[in-house]
């Protein structure tokens, strides 16, 4: 089912559909089906933010993963603007190198088609590259997103990157009574997320589930910016709102260029550290087993 779609102009239901919604809920509840979910990280960031992570082996040896992430004042309508703005991304991603729109459908279902391209600071890493159909879908209160990779006209294969065809991201957002007591509302994210990397199994779950925290840590920040610009540009305030814990003060250029210069610097260092500690897994299993990665 989550294989490439294919590119179709009459496609009615674009590049998701109400199967990709119902495949979402039953991935995502206690069933075991598919394998038991399996913690493999659970933190706080301040009071921005509460992180669950999960992962579980799916036939074939391949890796699923769920999270689950409450966020503090923020609404499903904010996040889900949020995780869908490339541009923001961009900036607190490190990661992401590049990323452009290749087709846009029905507004009101936010329907479009991406490329990405992301680049790994491991030298035996070739860029990945995602051409990604969304859309939205709302029921019950619940904003549901169907992310996955396809394949499309305006993105022919390209010899100098690896395709990522078989990818889905998928999550969904609603409104929760704030964990942390406030009156206002707090968003609750349970994201589902596969993809084939196309190097050996062991080694991507390894880099996943240490690189995780280190991504959540990025986003955070960047989720109160995020949304403290929204709101401002939808009052026509350029006041600026106080966070006690996230690091993130709009008070002033000097400030701003301190934060980011700093965050800069951080990120720069967790991916050094990042590859090192791959790198060495890499190598020592290479010598143990005689196997090199793509």
């Amino acid at each position: 089912m989550f294989g490439r779609s294919t590119f179709s102009k009459t496609q009615p239901n674009w590049y998701g559909s109400e199967e990709d919604v119902e495949f979402f809920a039953k991935r995502t509840t206690e069933d075991e089906t598919h394998g038991r979910w399996k913690c493999i990280c659970q933190n706080k960031l301040g009071t921005i933010l509460q992180y669950e992570a999960y992962c579980r082996i799916l036939p074939g040896n391949k890796t699923e993963y769920m999270s689950k992430t409450i966020v503090k004042d923020a609404t499903a309508e904010e996040m889900t603007d949020f995780y869908l703005d490339d541009e923001c991304r961009s900036r607190w991603d490190g990661m992401l190198a590049h990323t452009e729109q290749l087709e846009a459908g029905p507004a009101r279902d936010r329907c479009e088609v991406v490329r990405w391209v992301r680049s790994f600071p491991f030298p035996f890493l070739t860029d990945r590259e995602y051409v990604i159909g969304r859309r939205i879908f709302r029921k019950d209160g619940v904003i549901y997103t169907v992310s996955k990779g396809i394949e499309h006209a305006a993105a022919p294969v390209r010899r100098s990157m690896v395709r990522m065809d078989v990818f889905y991201s998928m999550w969904s957002c609603r409104d929760i009574v704030c964990p942390w007591g406030s009156d206002k509302p707090a968003c609750e994210v349970i994201l589902l997320h596969h993809e084939q990397f196309k190097i050996p199994e062991k080694l991507a779950r390894f880099a996943a589930c240490k690189g995780m925290w280190g991504f959540i840590k990025s986003m955070g920040p960047a989720v109160v910016t995020f949304i403290q610009a929204q709101r401002e540009a939808a009052s026509g305030s350029s006041s600026s709102v106080s966070h006690s814990d996230s690091e993130v003060n709009l008070n002033g250029a000097v400030t701003r260029s301190r934060h980011e210069k700093h965050n800069k610097l951080m990120k720069t260092a967790r991916r050094a550290l990042f590859a090192t500690i791959v790198t060495t897994a890499l190598i020592i299993r290479r010598n143990r087993f005689g196997q090199k990665p793509q």
